[in-house]
C-alpha cells in the first residue's frame, strides 16, 4: 500500500488517522468521499441525488467531514440570504506501514477498501465517459514480477517519491491555476498501488 503524509511532511497523528477510519467506516460518509474523489466542487443537494441519501443526512455528515478535515468548502455562493457551499477532498487517502501500527486490523482494511473504491469509482466514470484515453499521453499499466528484498525496498520508495512528486505538482499546478486565472483546468486521477501478492501454488496437485 502507497504512503502518505500530511501538508508539513509527517506522519499523520493517532487523531487524524482514527478520523479517516471512521470515515471509512461509516457508509454515508463513504459515499460522498467517493462522489468527491469524482466530482470535485459538488454541493451538497447534487451530492444527496448521487448518493440518494436525505440532503439533511448528506448536510450533516459533509460537516463531519469539514470538521475531521478530511473535505473543504472549495467555494460559498450567497442567494438570498441563503449560503451554498461546494466541497472538495483535500487529502489523498493512503498510508506508511507506521500509520497502520497504531490502527486495528480492523480499521485497516476498512481504509484499504476505501482507497480502492476511490480509485475504481474514478476509473469507472472516465471509461464511461471516455476521458480515460481520451489524451495521448495517459498512462496505465500493470506489472507483476518478482524480487528480492532489496528490489522490494528499492521498488517502494521509487512509488513513494512518485506520490510525493505528484501532490509536489498539483500544489505547484493550483498555485498557477489561482493567479493565472486559467480555465479549465485538467481533472486527473492518479493511483499508486504496490502491494505483496498471494504466492503462487507451486503443487499442481494441491
Amino acid at each position: 500500500m502507497a504512503d502518505d503524509r500530511n501538508r508539513e511532511g509527517a506522519p499523520k497523528s493517532r487523531e487524524e488517522m482514527e478520523k479517516i477510519a471512521a470515515a471509512a467506516a461509516h457508509p454515508v460518509r463513504m459515499v460522498l468521499l467517493n462522489l468527491l474523489g469524482t466530482r470535485p466542487g459538488s454541493g451538497a443537494a447534487e451530492l444527496a441525488e448521487w448518493s440518494g441519501e436525505p440532503i439533511g443526512r448528506v448536510r450533516k455528515q459533509l460537516r463531519i467531514l469539514v470538521d475531521d478535515g478530511l473535505i473543504g468548502v472549495e467555494r460559498q455562493e450567497n442567494r438570498r440570504g441563503v449560503a451554498k457551499r461546494y466541497y472538495s477532498l483535500v487529502r489523498s487517502f493512503s498510508f506508511t506501514a507506521e500509520d497502520e501500527e497504531e490502527l486495528s486490523a480492523r480499521e485497516v482494511r476498512h481504509i484499504n477498501l476505501s482507497i480502492l473504491r476511490l480509485l475504481f469509482s474514478a476509473t469507472t466514470e472516465a471509461l464511461a465517459e471516455g476521458s480515460l484515453s481520451a489524451r495521448p499521453d495517459y498512462v496505465l499499466g500493470n506489472t507483476p514480477g518478482e524480487v528480492d528484498a532489496r528490489g522490494w525496498r528499492e521498488l517502494a520508495d521509487l512509488h513513494l517519491e512518485l506520490l510525493e512528486r505528484t501532490q509536489e505538482i498539483v500544489a505547484s499546478s493550483r498555485a498557477r491555476l489561482e493567479a493565472s486565472g486559467e480555465a479549465p483546468a485538467i481533472r486527473f486521477t492518479s493511483g499508486v498501488l504496490f502491494f505483496e501478492s498471494p504466492p503462487l501454488d507451486k503443487d499442481p496437485d494441491v
